[in-house]
Formats: C-alpha cells, structure tokens, sequence
C-alpha cells in the first residue's frame, strides 16, 4: 500500500499555499499527526521539540523577534544603542504607537509639512495595512502602529523593495 504524502493546513494557510498542495502529490489534512510540512501560527518551544525531524514548519520559536516590525525595530534599537547609530545608519527614524506617540509629535513637527511617514500594522504581510501619508490628521486611530520617515529613495535589492 503507498504511503499519502500529507500537508497540515491550518486556519492561516495562505491560499497560494492551499492551490499548491492541490496541485500535488500531497493530501491535505488538518488532524493528522504524520504530515511532512504544515504553513501556520508559532509554536512554543514544547511542540517544537514535539516535531518528527522530517516534519517541516514556515516557523520557528522566536521568529516574531524579526518577523514582527515592531519587535523587530526594539530589537535593532538594543543593538544600535550596543554598537552605535553609526553602524544601523540605514534605519530610517522609527516610532511605536501608542507609547512613542509623544516622540513622534515633536519629530513631525520638527520635520516641517512636506515630511512624508509611513504607517504600518506591526503584524501584517504583504503591504497589507501600509499607507504613506504627509497630516497629522491621516494618522490612523488604531493601534498598535509603527511609523517612520519615508525614505524616497529607498534601499533595493535588484531593483526591488524588500523586507
């Protein structure tokens, strides 16, 4: 008898992912406990342990310390305040609402009226969520946000943004 190549979906399975499997030798399935590969949420470090070596994950425990923006900006901040600015000079300056809001409000105002930020979800993907805008009134009222200056000229890879 052959053995089912089996995928784990799960409620954050992106479709791209979900036509993939489809499209395949494998089968897809959602309570199984011998699949090879499975795109979901982070796992705490005991069900990572828990894995069969052969089990395949889009995550591993802690990745949110990079994957998330605003994690991602304290994190960079420790090591700038560690090794120097000089050294994260291609930070742009970076703001954490609610609690930096206060920071915020004086850089803008020091930045002068044509200064354009740029406003994102900290836990989104994708360029979902993002908007550029140059008012104070723009601002989004939900929270958490991470906003920073607008880089016109922004670092690219082949031509491309990236992240």
């Amino acid at each position: 008898q052959r053995r089912l190549l089996k995928w784990k979906m799960s409620t954050v399975t992106p479709n791209i992912v979900k036509h993939t499997i489809a499209r395949s030798h494998f089968k897809a399935t959602k309570r199984s406990h011998d699949w090879l590969g499975c795109w979901g949420h982070h796992i705490k470090s005991p069900g990572f342990k828990a894995l069969g070596e052969h089990q395949k994950l889009n995550h591993f425990p802690g990745t949110f310390e990079i994957g998330r923006k605003d994690r991602l900006w304290r994190n960079l901040s420790k090591m700038q305040l560690r090794f120097g600015k000089k050294e994260f000079s291609f930070l742009p300056r970076t703001f954490i609402l609610p609690q930096d809001i206060k920071l915020l409000r004086k850089a803008w105002e020091d930045g002068g009226s044509t200064q354009k930020w740029i406003v994102k979800p900290p836990a989104s993907a994708r360029g979902m969520g993002i908007q550029v805008i140059h008012k104070w009134s723009q601002m989004p009222k939900k929270r958490p946000l991470l906003v920073q200056k607008y880089l016109q000229k922004p670092y690219l890879i082949g031509g491309n943004k990236f992240d």
